[in-house]
């Protein structure tokens, strides 16, 4: 091959590498018939376009240079890219015949090559002392934070669209959405919560939960957040279809599950106990929809949900494992008199950097509290919080144990003890479940408390009723 024709190929060194390699990029027979080295041009598109093949998810990535972002890549421009490599070199080697060559049988075993030459496992592990911005590269864990520039080596496919302008604040942030609505502890476990998703990973392993005044703030405050960690990370959290075939590949790439004005009952619904598995660093296998890959999947994701009702957790008899994964911030100041239109984006508009700040400080103390703690640091009434939402949502078992004792002497029909359950949520201040509902509950609860089963033949006023023989029925001070 002349230099000329070497001269639009890669730089000289690097050419010559190629060919030490994986041989002459192309072979003409005597008779002038074209056969190409299909090893040679999948190396020298590995070296003119930066990509990489994650084999967990099946998928390509490429590099944006501009953002710093490595981004998923689809077969079908792959396969476009090397239509035009190919030709670029048939002009170059004025060799027409090799126009004809790129059919879809050839562009597919080149891509299919290229799987195995870019391979690499376990790239996109985000990194805590590093977060993503859009001016660069910041590294927080120093005495000050540093900006770098962008560059491959992150590996980094989740960016902060915002820049870091270094000393801007968030005055009407902190004191008009977040002051007027939360006491101070609460505010800074949201700061600590918010800051960890900028270094992103959910070590903690938690899920926050946004309740109470409707109106009161909570879904602008996770609409500021959202923007500021970025559209493009987040995606819709759907509880009634978590434990279905295909929902779990969307969450692939994202960094926040997000479920915004829910109704009580999404901590029940059938899926609700895969959350446990998607911040639980557990290993899931999702399904991909219209083919028969199986996915691997690490469930590290940040979680957080508003609801203006009060939520029930779907226990399943794990109430321990749902204790240590809950966050739980509960809004019960009166909403502002005054409701400004469109809030979230006129925070972003004008304190969006001074909000990037904010959080940066809390990933700050949310990193010295993993070293030290390993997890968040709740006051009491936050502990507390927890304790009630958990409680509430086993609230037959929490009126059985309080309610209800052993006593030979005596007994107590359903009609009754569905009545005392009432009156007992009643006084907690709680929701009460449907009489179908504690109706089905109760033989299992009494039996393992009591060890008594439910009977047919309680007597009151000279009828039979269904009932239990040995309880009592008490009013606890």
């Amino acid at each position: 091959m002349s230099n000329k024709a070497r001269g639009s190929l890669p730089i000289e060194d690097t050419y010559h590498d190629l060919v030490r390699e994986y041989g002459e990029p192309l072979e003409i027979s005597e008779k002038g018939a074209i056969r190409l080295n299909h090893a040679f041009f999948v190396a020298q598109y590995a070296v003119e376009h930066l990509t990489l093949h994650d084999p967990a998810e099946k998928a390509f990535y490429a590099y944006e240079e501009a953002r710093g972002l490595w981004r998923k890549q689809s077969e079908y421009s792959i396969k476009e890219q090397f239509s035009r490599d190919l030709k670029a070199f048939a002009d170059l080697m004025r060799l027409p015949g090799i126009h004809f060559m790129r059919t879809h049988a050839l562009l597919s075993s080149l891509t299919e090559l290229l799987r195995g030459h870019v391979e690499r496992i376990g790239t996109f592990q985000m990194r805590r002392d590093v977060i993503h911005l859009g001016n660069g590269m910041l590294f927080i864990q120093g005495e000050r934070p540093e900006l770098h520039p962008f560059g491959p080596d992150y590996y980094s496919r989740n960016q902060c669209p915002l820049d870091w302008i270094p000393g801007t604040q968030c005055p009407v942030f902190v004191e008009q959405l977040l002051t007027q609505a939360l006491g101070p502890d609460d505010i800074d476990l949201l700061q600590r919560w918010a800051g960890s998703l900028l270094v992103g990973g959910n070590v903690a392993q938690r899920i926050l939960l946004l309740t109470g005044t409707a109106g009161g703030g909570k879904s602008t405050f996770l609409e500021v957040i959202e923007n500021i960690v970025g559209e493009d990370n987040i995606h819709e959290l759907r509880t009634e279809h978590l434990h279905e075939r295909f929902e779990l590949q969307f969450f692939i790439g994202k960094t926040l599950l997000t479920g915004k004005d829910v109704p009580g009952d999404f901590l029940q619904r059938r899926g609700a106990s895969m959350l446990k598995k998607l911040v639980g660093n557990d290993l899931i296998s999702p399904e991909r929809k219209g083919g028969n890959d199986v996915l691997r999947l690490r469930g590290n994701f940040d979680v957080a949900i508003t609801a203006n009702s009060r939520l029930h957790v779907r226990l399943d008899g794990d109430a321990e494992a749902w204790r240590r994964r809950l966050l739980v911030i509960r809004y019960e100041l009166p909403k502002p008199k005054t409701r400004i239109a469109n809030f979230g984006q006129k925070l972003l508009e004008q304190e969006g950097p001074g909000i990037l700040n904010w959080m940066l400080e809390g990933a700050k103390r949310y990193l010295r509290e993993l070293e030290v703690h390993g997890d968040y640091q709740l006051t009491d009434r936050q502990i507390q919080r927890v304790d009630d939402l958990l409680a509430e949502s086993d609230s037959v078992r929490a009126f059985v144990r309080s309610c209800v004792t052993a006593d030979v002497m005596h007994d107590a029909t359903t009609d009754e003890l569905v009545k005392a359950y009432r009156d007992f949520c009643e006084r907690k201040g709680w929701d009460a479940q449907s009489q179908r509902q504690v109706e089905r509950q109760l033989p299992d609860l009494m039996l393992e408390c009591f060890g008594t089963a439910r009977s047919h033949k309680i007597e009151r006023e000279g009828r039979t009723a269904r009932g239990y023989n040995g309880v009592r029925i008490i009013t606890p001070d």
